[in-house]
C-alpha cells in the first residue's frame, strides 16, 4: 500500500496516527518537525503528508510550501491537523487537501487519508 509521512513534535500524538494508518496497511514514515520531514518527502517520497501546524524548526505551512516547490506539479495531498487557532484560515489557501484540528478522532483523519490516496492515484494512474 501507500507510504504516509506523519509529522508532528508531539510524539504521542504522531504515533496514535501513526498506529491507526498501518493497521489498516499504509507504509508510515514518521518526522518531528518540518525540517527532518522535508528531507524524508524528497527521499522517499509519500503519497501523502499529515502535518502538524506549529512545530519547531519549521512549521507545517512552510513545509507545505517547500514541499509545492519541490515537487511541483506532482505534489503529495498534504492534510494539516493542528490544536492552533490559526490553522483554519490555511484550510482555502491551496497548500492542502484538507485541514483539521486535532480534535477530530483519528478515525475520521484515517478516512480522510484515504479519499486523498486514492484521489491522488486516480489522477497518477
Amino acid at each position: 500500500m501507500a507510504t504516509i509521512l506523519v509529522v508532528d513534535d508531539e510524539p504521542l500524538i504522531r504515533l496514535e496516527l501513526a498506529e491507526a494508518l498501518e493497521d489498516i496497511g499504509f507504509d508510515v514514515l514518521h518526522a518531528d518537525d518540518g525540517f527532518d520531514a522535508l528531507k524524508v518527502a524528497r527521499r522517499l517520497k509519500p503519497a501523502l503528508v499529515v502535518t502538524d501546524f506549529k512545530m519547531p524548526v519549521m512549521n507545517g505551512i512552510e513545509l507545505a510550501q517547500a514541499i509545492h516547490h519541490h515537487y511541483k506539479k506532482s505534489v503529495p495531498p498534504i492534510i494539516l491537523r493542528s490544536a492552533h487557532e490559526a490553522a483554519p484560515k490555511f484550510a482555502h489557501c491551496g497548500l492542502f487537501a484538507a485541514v483539521y484540528d486535532k480534535s477530530v478522532p483519528v478515525a475520521g483523519l484515517v478516512n480522510q487519508v484515504v479519499d486523498e490516496v486514492c484521489r491522488a492515484s486516480r489522477r497518477i494512474g
